[in-house]
């Protein structure tokens, strides 16, 4: 036997070893296919190894080359396999050129199987190479010269090799450092090894073949890293199985529902949370899809939306949908979700979570309801209401001061209300402007302001700032500044309780405290005062229930309750508090419940009506003679709902006016219309209808008195707006002028 041949037989045996060692990694876990490729690599390599040992030992050409032909069929299957292998083990999907190199290797070992011409071994063209080396008998290469599609053969080796290499250096770039690096090595050597024997085979110096050794130290190499991985995968599913652990504990105690589909959108897992959200086990709805269990119109949208998310391949977010419960509600979530893939970069489906967002959906539709009432109660209101910033400039204002000081609302905004303000007041109001830029509140500061007609009202402010803006409500006070006038003059009995009185219609300080679970966690510095406490430290702390009346205990759980069960605001109600000193107070209440992150907390506001309560049985005392003061006033007013044609408001003077009592024009709103004088009817009627075509009314015309008497008024009526332009209140003037038309017709007849 020859000398090289006994390394031969012993790498063949470690290439048998290894190659069963990862065959049965393969068939015992199944996880990888590069076990198997790699198999059958190394046990092409034991035939190669085999094959060459019968080559050293060949005798003649013609035995040589049919040995040389069995090492190429072994080395295309080595090859084949070798190309699979780098693409599993790359994690790399194979490619067109795998297929053809495939297809390529398998033509190879059948002609080298079946050719016996010249197109691949020409036997009579012996290459016999002698290589003398030291301590070792001479050695004779028996061989024959390459055919053309042996050469050919030979060529795609190497072709192959270089496209190896490159799948080595892109997964070397890709991050797998440390499993490219022996790919990329073992490749060199082959390198190496392949020039080696093309010098030797063509003459150049005398050696040993040395790429049947490359290709062990490939086989070796691989391994290497291979059994390397393996540990570490070992290691990783270890930890993998801790992680998972500590996910699934995760996953079952968030708040949130975490599920998985597949491409198809069917549930694969579904986290126990859905219990909280649908009421639905997770068992019900695996191998379903979230659409079987949305209303049928939202599943047909979302389906859409999903089917393109998947074609594109990619993450959603904060996508809203309807659900419908176990029980047959419907609940607003809000789902998140991201793709995963498989090894190949194949689409394998998507993990994501789902939140449930019904009460905040709620809230916002709430808050934008209220914001919707704020803004038609800012431009309805009756009062005054003004937007200003600490600089003195008008910001924002309501249509009431157009009819207050007869400016268009374009004629204030923008401008510093100082211009418009009483010389007299000027610095009185500076003075105030000062307090409120120091984030002082103000109340109850009066002043006066010029009209377009250059009279001036008095304005009773109540303010608030906030930062740079100032927040204001004001009334028109003048009438009431002419009724203390004349109260000043009265009795001192009716002084004092004209000052109960001011006392009781002047706008109190508004109390807010905040509590969870009933526990007092906030109150502002009204409720403190309120409360009698001199710090809010002796209110934080308490239990609402500490303060509130025990009387009211029963009604204001029933009231808790209702708020938390109805999630909304609870109707003013008055009640009787305790302050500290053991003092009862009377308070108008109103809550309203606020959904937190960390439950719902309620917030109250609440005012002290003690002084009203008192004040009320003065201003009853004092009822009669304020009648006798306020009855000089001659004008007629009253305010009617458009749709209901209802009376909202009207006020004495109309009894005076019509001698029918204002209960009866409440009751009856058509009483005006009936007392139109016969001859004036008609055309009033038609008046009025022209409202509604953008007519101005202001008519002069008769009405019946209840008595029998004819007196003449004058009638005007404008329209109250609200925010989207459309009339909603008809506010209504009348006045009698019988005096003045019997003036016109005395002075008429005399001229």
């Amino acid at each position: 036997m020859n000398t090289l041949s006994i390394p031969m037989v012993a790498m063949a045996g470690i290439s048998l070893y290894v190659g069963f060692y990862h065959l049965l990694i393969y068939f015992r876990h199944r996880q990888s296919r590069a076990d198997l490729m790699f198999a059958l690599l190394c046990f092409a390599y034991v035939f190669y190894a085999i094959f060459c040992a019968g080559l050293y030992n060949a005798t003649s050409v013609a035995e040589g080359a049919e040995w040389q032909r069995v090492q190429l069929i072994a080395l295309a299957v080595f090859v084949t396999a070798f190309l699979w292998f780098v693409a599993d083990y790359t994690h790399q999907k194979p490619g067109a050129p795998i297929y053809l190199f495939s297809i390529f290797y398998l033509v190879a070992i059948i002609v080298q199987s079946v050719d016996r011409s010249e197109l691949t071994f020409w036997v009579d063209q012996p290459s016999i190479k002698y290589v003398t080396l030291p301590h070792i008998q001479p050695i004779t290469y028996y061989e024959a010269t390459f055919g053309p599609f042996t050469i050919v053969q030979s060529m795609m080796g190497v072709v192959a090799s270089t496209y190896i290499l490159i799948m080595g250096v892109r997964y070397f770039k890709r991050g797998y450092r440390r499993e490219a690096v022996p790919l990329i090595l073992a490749i060199m050597l082959m390198y190496i090894a392949g020039l080696h024997d093309t010098l030797v085979s063509n003459g150049v110096y005398h050696f040993i073949y040395l790429i049947e050794y490359a290709y062990l130290a490939v086989i070796l190499l691989m391994a290497n890293s291979l059994s390397t991985t393996v540990v570490e995968a070992a290691i990783a599913k270890e930890e993998l199985r801790r992680s998972e652990e500590r996910l699934r504990a995760l996953v079952e105690t968030t708040s949130d529902w975490v599920w998985e589909v597949d491409v198809n959108g069917v549930y694969t897992y579904a986290s126990p949370k859905i219990r909280d959200l649908l009421g639905y086990e997770p068992e019900e709805v695996i191998g379903r899809t979230p659409f079987d269990i949305m209303p049928e119109e939202e599943a047909e949208r979302v389906r859409a939306v999903f089917q393109s998310t998947v074609l594109e391949r990619k993450p959603f977010e904060n996508l809203e949908n309807i659900a419908r419960c176990k029980d047959g509600q419907l609940a607003i979530l809000e789902t998140n979700g991201v793709p995963f893939f498989d090894d190949y970069g194949r689409l394998l489906g998507y993990r994501g979570i789902d939140r449930n967002i019904t009460e905040r959906k709620r809230a916002e539709q709430a808050l934008q309801a209220k914001t919707e009432e704020l803004d038609r109660y800012f431009t309805s209101s009756l009062d005054l209401l003004c937007i200003a910033d600490t600089n003195g400039y008008f910001r924002r204002l309501n249509p009431a001061w157009e009819t207050t000081l007869g400016y268009a609302i374009a004629e204030l905004e923008g401008r510093q209300f100082l211009e418009f303000v009483h010389p007299e007041d000027i610095e009185a109001t500076r003075a105030t402007v000062s307090r409120l830029a120091d984030q002082e509140q103000i109340l109850n500061f009066e002043n006066r302001y010029r009209c377009k007609d250059g009279s001036y009202r008095w304005i009773e402010w109540r303010s608030f700032p906030i930062e740079k803006m100032i927040y204001a409500v004001a009334r028109d006070i003048t009438e009431r500044k002419q009724v203390e006038e004349a109260l000043r003059e009265s009795e001192q009995e009716l002084r004092a309780s004209e000052e109960k009185y001011r006392t009781l219609v002047e706008v109190s300080p508004i109390g807010i405290w905040i509590s969870k679970n009933q526990v007092i966690a906030y109150a502002n510095p009204a409720a403190v005062k309120i409360f009698g406490a001199t710090d809010l430290s002796e209110i934080v702390g308490k239990t609402s229930f500490d303060f509130i009346h025990p009387d009211y205990h029963p009604v204001v759980r029933e009231r808790i309750t209702q708020m938390m069960e109805a999630r909304k605001v609870v109707p003013l109600l008055e009640e009787k508090y305790v302050r500290l000193d053991g003092k009862v107070v009377d308070v108008e209440v109103i809550a309203t419940p606020i959904i937190t992150s960390e439950g719902t907390i309620i917030q109250v506001f609440f005012q002290d009506i003690t002084k009203r309560k008192q004040a009320e049985q003065a201003l009853r005392e004092s009822e009669e003679r304020l009648r006798q003061i306020t009855s000089s006033l001659r004008e007629t007013i009253w305010l009617r709902d458009v749709q209901t044609r209802q009376v909202l408001y009207v006020n004495p003077a109309f009894e005076q006016l019509t001698g029918w009592s204002c209960e009866s024009f409440y009751e009856n709103p058509d009483i005006v219309i009936n007392a139109i004088h016969p001859d004036d009817k008609e055309w009033v009627i038609q008046a009025l209808a022209q409202r509604f075509e953008g007519v101005p009314y202001n008519k002069e015309h008769r009405i019946i008195h209840r008595d029998g008497s004819v007196r003449w008024v004058s009638s005007r009526s404008f329209p109250v707006r609200n925010e989207a332009g459309e009339v909603y209140r008809w506010a209504s003037i009348m006045e009698d002028i019988t005096e003045r038309k019997q003036a016109e017709t005395e002075r008429e007849r005399l001229i």
